[in-house]
């Protein structure tokens, strides 16, 4: 299991930085609409929300590393 999530970091680090912005975003949008669902009743894989989030972080993560390699040269 851990080195599906390593392989998913490598797929990460590997998108260049505007791409991953636009993930984020995207998933922003699509983590929006399923609190939305939730509060309505409507979404009945409630782990996706969980999942969603930890994505969400991973990805920032890895924002935030490029930024701090590029700011260090």
């Amino acid at each position: 299991m851990a080195s599906k999530r390593r392989d998913r970091l490598k797929v990460l680090a590997e998108l260049p930085a505007d791409e991953l912005r636009n993930e984020v975003q995207k998933l922003e949008l699509a983590l929006f609409h399923a609190k939305l669902r939730h509060k309505g009743g409507f979404l009945r894989d409630t782990a996706s929300l969980w999942r969603m989030r930890k994505e969400m972080a991973r990805m920032k993560t890895v924002m935030s590393i490029a930024e701090a390699k590029g700011g260090a040269q």
